[in-house]
């Protein structure tokens, strides 16, 4: 069990934390070009 000792070394941790805000409804993101549409009839 020589083999298998424990080895001093170091630990290195990379955690990655990123916020992802909720999507807009649909209906928000079709509003503008509503208004367009609307201009242009």
């Amino acid at each position: 069990m020589g083999s298998n000792s424990w080895k001093k070394g170091k630990i290195r941790l990379k955690v990655s934390l990123e916020f992802i805000p909720d999507e807009p409804k649909i209906k928000e993101i079709e509003s503008p070009l509503d208004d367009i549409r609307q201009s242009i009839n």
